[in-house]
């Protein structure tokens, strides 16, 4: 994508189209296309931006391409604490999405937190704010420039704009609502195609449903995952704690410790005894949703379908 195009996509797409769609007009009929999830709509922006050109996408995306379907989502997290989320678009035009993608209703900025979890032992390594535009009004000068995302210092300052902060597609966050009353609206570009996520090196992977649709765990394709001593767990919204886990036996783990007929490929719920509790391939992996990896042989893929 050339910088006239980047133009275009920063001074029309954000300011332009999705407030139109947010209204009910003859020009939302316009730009509305097919909507398969609430929440969800795409514009097909060929008309105004040209084809846009394949951009390569990096190590950790191996088999995506860029889409020309913008739109937005809302997710309401009203009543949850501890979430656990990742955007469900990447930025216009990449292979990666920026917190300044992600906009934000109901943010206490002085007592809430979005959080980035350490691959290697699961610590929060970095913290994030957000500067409402009430807030902006009530604490700041009210001219919006405060308005958005901030890094969070160890000592509770602001440590910096964090709008062009980037994050690979599939990264989820830890959020600590204690106000309960976020909302937030992811707006980008959809990924064209299945999206290899690579997490070969890795242990604690906070992943999330890069997709603007729900997926069933089956759709979710698994390498390398070793199904007696990983696991992929779901935290509560209230403690933050694991409630559920799930297991992956791949073809390989099937012929050596099963009938190798295939019957046991797939994903299967971890029960608190370490047995296997059923096949997991219908549970639902709702859009945007974070899980958290424990992959101790750091040899994990994941594979998510297309979403269009």
């Amino acid at each position: 994508m050339d910088s006239e195009d980047q133009q275009i996509c920063r001074d029309f797409v954000r300011p332009v189209i999705l407030p139109l769609l947010n209204r009910q007009t003859p020009e939302k009929q316009a730009f509305r296309g097919v909507c398969p999830h609430p929440g969800l709509i795409f514009c097909t922006l060929l008309p105004l931006l040209g084809t846009l050109a394949t951009i390569p996408p990096p190590s950790f995306l191996s088999n995506s391409t860029i889409a020309t379907n913008v739109g937005y989502q809302n997710q309401d997290l009203t009543g949850k604490q501890y979430n656990s989320i990742g955007a469900t678009f990447a930025s216009v035009g990449a292979t990666t999405f920026k917190l300044g993608d992600i906009s934000v209703e109901g943010f206490k900025y002085d007592s809430e937190i979005l959080q980035v979890l350490s691959t290697d032992n699961a610590a929060t390594i970095a913290r994030y704010t957000y500067v409402t535009p009430e807030w902006d009004e009530e604490d700041f000068d009210g001219d919006g420039a405060a308005v958005g995302w901030w890094i969070k210092g160890k000592e509770g300052d602001d440590d910096g704009a964090a709008d062009d902060v980037e994050f690979a597609v599939g990264q989820s966050f830890l959020g600590n609502f204690s106000a309960k009353k976020v909302k937030l609206t992811y707006s980008g570009q959809v990924l064209e195609g299945a999206t290899e996520l690579d997490f070969t090196g890795k242990q604690y992977v906070f992943v999330a449903n890069p997709l603007p649709t729900d997926v069933k765990l089956g759709d979710v394709a698994c390498s390398g995952f070793k199904y007696d001593s990983e696991i992929l767990q779901v935290l509560s919204t209230d403690s933050a704690s694991t409630i559920t886990r799930y297991t992956y036996v791949t073809p390989d783990w099937d012929q050596e410790d099963f009938d190798g007929d295939g019957a046991a490929v797939g994903w299967w719920i971890k029960g608190k005894e370490g047995d296997d509790d059923g096949s997991a391939n219908d549970v639902t992996w709702s859009s945007g949703q974070g899980m958290l990896g424990n992959f101790s042989n750091k040899k994990v893929k994941l594979t998510f379908p297309s979403a269009l």
